[in-house]
């Protein structure tokens, strides 16, 4: 009997876990706001302003780090593949005289 295909299913236990973190997870963020008295606020914002340099400083300086080395990675891969392709044609097995 062939397995059955359950994608729809995991699509949905993945929807319900992401929803069920965000309701608990911003309840429990409000909550800290209203019992900090709104300092709590403030260190979000100062979390979400750190995060989005952080994220716009790896946009700009690893796409350009990433574009530099291409050449380096393709000989890289290129160089990788010519010694597979040697190991798997090298006979390891050898006709033994007697």
């Amino acid at each position: 009997m062939a397995p059955q295909d359950d994608t729809p299913r995991k699509g949905r236990e993945t929807l319900l876990t992401v929803m069920l973190t965000a309701l608990f997870g911003g309840g429990f963020l409000v909550f800290m706001i209203l019992v900090s008295g709104g300092f709590f606020f403030y260190v979000l914002l100062a979390v979400l302003v750190i995060g989005v340099v952080g994220s716009l400083h790896y946009w700009l300086w690893g796409n350009a780090l990433m574009q530099e080395v291409a050449g380096e990675r393709a000989e890289e891969e290129l160089r990788q593949r010519r010694e597979a392709q040697e190991e798997f044609t090298r006979d390891k097995i050898r006709p033994r005289r007697f």
